[in-house]
């Protein structure tokens, strides 16, 4: 019920607490002197006279003296608040002190009049403008109450980073509350444990009890299962802002965190400046929780899903790591980077099996102490890390510094670390080493985080796999290339060595048929043909073997020239005499003078020389034809040798041409020859850019052809080694 000041018929109803008689007559007084309005008022001497008074009248407003025989100071204002919170109250005081009057107001007093100094009209005005700010003070908290909760729900919706939002929604919670400290713990939405995620003013030693787990006590398990406020008070010692305050009463609010009707956390406030929380601040608090809930519960949405880009950032950064880079190094740089940024409290260290020895060797580490973690490589008993490798599956332990398996505890021990995750590392089937990840403080790995960590573990192997793997072949290629190196050399020693006596045999074999040395009988001209005939097949065998060393270890320029080709060939058949059997014929087919040709003239006579060889040690009978001619359009070389001889099979075609290669590598072989002679034909075709074909079956005979294309006049090729 609110009345009508100045013009209203109905007085105004005033109750004075005072219990000085002179103050009260001077109230009346002066409320006489005030024109046009009406006043009733009661006075008391006793402020416990005036709670009773107020308990069974009506009353429209009330000054209290801040000094009663019963009742002292402000206390008095916030008693009276909580018989008649409708009532406005002015203070009366004898005292000029500005902090009094501020103290006042904020326990709830609408005004302050220091005694002696006011009129009639300025006690009239003091009445109403009291009256009128109690009538208007819900409206205005209802407006305060909802600019506090629109902030924070302006503070929710602009962030959805998680640790950020929260470290905010403390520090504005505590600003509307009046609260000195607190701090805010979630939920894991997997195992349920509360887990501390943000708090203020709180010392390091508090914090660290904050991060145990352990269970709710009653307050908080009360608020957990019923989701509603609970306050209380304690005088329970605190560590605060690095102190430790012992003894100090305090109020404490537990504020539930609502999200979908589910209670996801807590927010507990404490403050040793308020005596209690009113109705309206539970009902704030209570609409503070339910916005930080879905605030909460969109950031967790939001982390992630970045959580989980993040994962798939990781694992396709492994995957170009894998597929760009073969350096070891290189990938586990990657691997421990991308596990430290998601995992920030965190130690890391990869371990390898040593193939040779059966050991995991360390190979990799992050935020451990060398000295200490490399001293157990080789160990044959790793803990934890051989149990991992040999059971081929993840091993997640939250406290493995009490776990028997554990080699070497206290090593771990000094550095903090608490959790342990091991992950096989497997690449086609076998382990290659062990992925450890420690943590600093006791943590439950999700059953979500064990199968992304697994799959970055077996990501990261198929890396390490195709490392080692590269490492292995390139060891190989350079042992390789050593042996060849050696073989090339040795070939090319051994020909010149062989060749100087192999001349020398040749030389006294010549002298000695044509009678330089003395008459010979018909035998022995036999042998000594004989022995000429083998030691020039040792010869070509010889330059063959040269050669091949030669295009193998040096750059071999062409030599081209024009010449006629009719001429070239008769120079062939003239210069080189081929001992063939007396069943066996020979056929040449050459252009008339005039087909002038552009190649290397040299490198052409060792393919028809070899190509010929080839034709006469596999023919026994029958017919040899070789055929050269020009092409009349384009200026092309053909040369083809065919023969009545043995044949070759078709899955034979491809091999023939590869160096050494001999179809028939018996010791008892009928055929000699060391396997180079078709290799020259097809190194020194394709160097004159040409190609080269074979027909032929067994029992058939064979039909080799050369075709190579026509060249402009000062052409230089290089051949490849």
């Amino acid at each position: 019920m609110w009345l009508k000041l100045k013009m209203n018929t109905s007085p105004t109803k005033i109750l004075l607490i005072e219990d000085n008689p002179a103050d009260v007559r001077l109230v009346r007084e002066l409320l006489l002197d005030v024109s046009g309005s009406l006043y009733g008022l009661v006075d008391v001497g006793l402020f416990s006279d005036g709670i009773g008074h107020l308990k069974n009248n009506d009353c429209d407003i009330v000054l209290l003296d801040l000094s009663l025989p019963d009742g002292m100071g402000i206390d008095m204002v916030t008693r009276l608040q909580s018989v008649v919170p409708e009532t406005p109250i002015v203070m009366l005081t004898g005292l000029d002190d500005d902090q009094i009057a501020l103290d006042a107001m904020r326990a709830g007093a609408q005004d302050f009049l220091i005694k002696g100094s006011f009129d009639g009209p300025m006690l009239a005005r003091a009445l109403r403008y009291a009256i009128e700010r109690k009538r208007a003070q819900p409206a205005l908290a209802r407006f305060e109450d909802q600019a506090a909760l629109n902030s924070i729900a302006m503070t929710v919706s602009q962030s959805l980073h998680l640790d950020k939002l929260l470290e905010i929604i403390v520090a504005k919670v505590l600003e509307v509350t009046g609260c000195e400290i607190g701090h805010i713990r979630l939920r894991h939405p997997a195992s349920g444990e509360l887990i501390l995620a943000a708090h203020q003013g709180l010392s390091p030693e508090h914090i660290d009890v904050l991060l145990q787990p352990h269970r709710p006590a009653e307050k908080l398990a009360h608020v957990l299962k019923t989701g509603e406020i609970v306050v209380a008070r304690s005088s329970r010692p605190l560590a605060l802002s690095g102190r430790m305050e012992k003894g100090i009463d305090r109020l404490l609010v537990w504020i539930p965190l609502k999200s979908k009707g589910e209670v996801i956390g807590v927010m507990v406030a404490a403050t040793a400046r308020r005596k209690n929380f009113s109705k309206r601040d539970l009902d704030l608090l209570a609409a503070i929780g339910n916005v930080v809930g879905v605030g909460v519960e969109n950031a967790r949405l939001y982390t992630e899903t970045r959580r989980q880009l993040e994962r798939i950032e990781a694992l396709r950064d492994i995957g170009v790591a894998t597929a760009s880079s073969l350096d070891l190094s290189r990938v586990l740089k990657i691997l421990l980077g991308k596990i430290t940024v998601m995992l920030p409290y965190s130690a890391v260290s990869i371990r390898l099996l040593d193939e040779a020895s059966g050991e995991l060797r360390a190979a990799a580490s992050w935020n451990l102490d060398d000295r200490d973690w490399k001293a157990s490589s080789g160990n044959g008993s790793l803990g934890l890390a051989a149990a991992v490798f040999e059971k081929k599956s993840p091993i997640a332990i939250r406290d493995f510094l009490n776990d028997p398996r554990t080699n070497r505890p206290d090593m771990f021990r000094r550095q903090g670390l608490v959790s342990y995750l091991g992950l096989p590392m497997i690449a086609k089937g076998e382990g290659v080493g062990v992925l450890s990840i420690y943590i600093k403080f006791e943590h439950e790995f999700s059953a979500d985080e064990i199968r992304f960590f697994a799959a970055l573990a077996n990501q990261a192997a198929m890396a390490i796999y195709n490392s080692q793997l590269y490492e292995r072949l390139s060891e190989q290629a350079s042992d390789l290339e050593r042996s060849n190196k050696v073989k090339d050399e040795f070939l090319s020693v051994m020909s010149h060595e062989f060749r100087t006596p192999l001349n020398v045999i040749m030389g006294y074999c010549n002298l000695m048929k044509d009678r330089a040395l003395g008459a010979i009988s018909l035998e022995q001209e036999t042998a000594l043909e004989k022995i000429h005939d083998h030691s020039n097949d040792l010869q070509a065998m010889l330059s063959a073997v040269l050669e091949v060393t030669r295009i193998e270890t040096e750059d071999v320029p062409l030599s081209c020239e024009r010449f006629d080709l009719g001429d070239f060939i008769e120079n062939v058949r003239s210069a080189h005499r081929f001992k063939t059997k007396s069943a066996l014929e020979l056929e040449w087919r050459a252009p008339c003078k005039g087909a002038a040709v552009y190649t290397d003239p040299q490198k052409l006579r060792v393919i028809l020389e070899q190509l010929l060889s080839n034709a006469v040690r596999f023919t026994e009978s029958g017919k040899i034809t070789i055929v050269a001619a020009r092409g009349a359009a384009d200026g092309h070389v053909s040369l083809s040798v065919a023969d009545t001889g043995i044949g070759i099979p078709a899955e034979s075609h491809g091999v023939i041409f590869e160096k050494f290669a001999q179809l028939d590598s018996s010791t008892t072989r009928a055929h000699e020859g060391i396997g180079l002679g078709l290799y020259l034909v097809r190194r020194f075709v394709d160097l004159l850019g040409g190609d080269v074909k074979v027909e032929s079956a067994p029992g058939v005979g064979s039909r080799f052809e050369v075709m190579l294309p026509h060249r402009s006049e000062g052409t230089s090729v290089m051949a490849e080694r």
